[in-house]
């Protein structure tokens, strides 16, 4: 997931297969998002009007259930990452990068894993020299 500022793309979120992503501003407000999706790997996807969703989720319990199960997990994330580009170096962050999502490092172009730590292509070279 990544942002567009100035024509340049920070991106704000990388996940791994058999991950459920959602619009959730759009889905919540009716308004254009203002998060941009791009998939490097096949995927599936889902579009629901936000009416759908809420008639879903009041005749399955459980998918009410699973709907604010993933609007928390994605507050943690948001929380998370906000406290680590504020609080921690650029190698703090790549560390906590390659414990958290191992499983891209290699299958994610540099350009995105760069800006997703919000350091520099040559920043994340030295890294992962490094490493």
């Amino acid at each position: 997931m990544y942002y567009v500022k100035e024509d340049k793309e920070i991106t704000n979120l990388l996940v791994p297969e058999n991950t459920i992503v959602i619009g959730a501003y759009s889905i919540i407000t009716g308004e254009k998002n203002y998060s941009n999706y791009e998939a490097f790997e096949e995927t599936y996807v889902l579009k629901l009007n936000y009416a759908v969703l809420e008639s879903f989720y009041a005749k399955y319990h459980s998918l009410e259930h699973l709907g604010r199960l993933l609007v928390e997990k994605y507050y943690t994330a948001f929380m998370k990452k906000t406290y680590d580009v504020l609080f921690l170096s650029a190698e703090e962050r790549y560390q906590i990068f390659i414990k958290d999502h191992n499983e891209l490092v290699n299958r994610v172009p540099l350009r995105y894993i760069a800006s997703y730590l919000g350091i520099t292509q040559e920043t994340l070279s030295r890294l992962r020299a490094k490493y």
